[in-house]
């Protein structure tokens, strides 16, 4: 997978320090206690880097949470 523009920016400035990035995750478990495992470099819950503003921090699987500051 190639590296995203802005992080390869990123990275072309600060080197190889490390890089705190937002992130989500969803543990995803059927009616018979199994849990949804994805693969790629090892086993792990699915879950991907926060990309930007249309992407939505939620705790429900990815559906957008209602406007909790609007009055």
């Amino acid at each position: 997978m190639a590296m995203p523009p802005h992080l390869a920016r990123l990275r072309a400035r600060i080197g190889h320090e490390l890089i705190q990035m937002p992130s989500v995750s969803v543990v995803v478990v059927d009616d018979h206690a199994r849990i949804l495992l994805v693969r790629h470099a090892g086993w792990a819950v699915p879950g991907d880097a926060v990309k930007g503003a249309t992407d939505y921090l939620a705790d429900d699987g990815g559906r957008p949470r209602p406007d909790t500051t609007a009055r």
